[in-house]
């Protein structure tokens, strides 16, 4: 993941507007990746992960769309 820095790295971030805003979507992404495992709450979906390895094209085509973050 070439846009995340490791930790303990400092680095400036242009402003994204409120917080409440920011940690709105995250959880929206969250409850969404959720409800792909079929499942009602984040231990659940620990339990009903399953792990996919795909191929450099794969993720290429299937990586950020239109929206920026």
């Amino acid at each position: 993941y070439s846009d995340r820095l490791p930790e303990g790295v400092q680095t400036k971030v242009k402003y994204k507007g409120p917080l409440k805003q920011i940690v709105s979507r995250l959880e929206g992404g969250l409850r969404s990746g959720i409800s792909y495992c079929g499942a009602k709450d984040l231990g659940e979906a620990q339990k009903n992960a399953e792990f996919i390895e795909i191929s450099d094209s794969t993720q290429s085509r299937n990586s950020h769309h239109a929206e920026s973050l």
